[in-house]
């Protein structure tokens, strides 16, 4: 793959969860290795990856909020507006409510399946 494919991956934001799995996979690694920390692999893991879709699926959400901003003078405006402080901070939230909910399913889950 060369440098303009790589970047077009990561530009469509399509690396991002990628990226995302990867340090998942390094966090989950880490916390199988200290034993304190065991119940916390499938958070880890799955967390990171959940937060990054969210936040890359509501990232084209907001970018797709003003058609006319792609098509400038040759668009009638039907109602789109740019993206507001309050839906920059609803997307940013969301985010941050898909990590929290998506850690705390795993912690119950490998709470559940591992022996007592």
């Amino acid at each position: 793959m060369g440098a303009i494919e790589a970047d077009f991956y990561f530009m469509d934001g399509v690396g991002l969860p990628i990226l995302a799995f990867l340090f998942g996979v390094v966090l989950c690694l880490i916390c199988r290795a200290i034993p304190p920390f065991k119940r916390f692999a499938l958070a880890a893991l799955v967390s990171p990856i959940v937060s990054s879709v969210a936040f890359l699926f509501g990232s084209w959400i907001l970018a797709d909020m003003n058609p006319c901003a792609e098509y400038a003078s040759s668009c009638i405006p039907n109602g789109g507006h740019d993206p507001t402080r309050l839906d920059v901070s609803l997307w940013l939230l969301l985010v941050a409510i898909a990590f929290l909910l998506s850690a705390a399913a795993c912690f119950k889950i490998q709470q559940r399946l591992s022996p007592r």
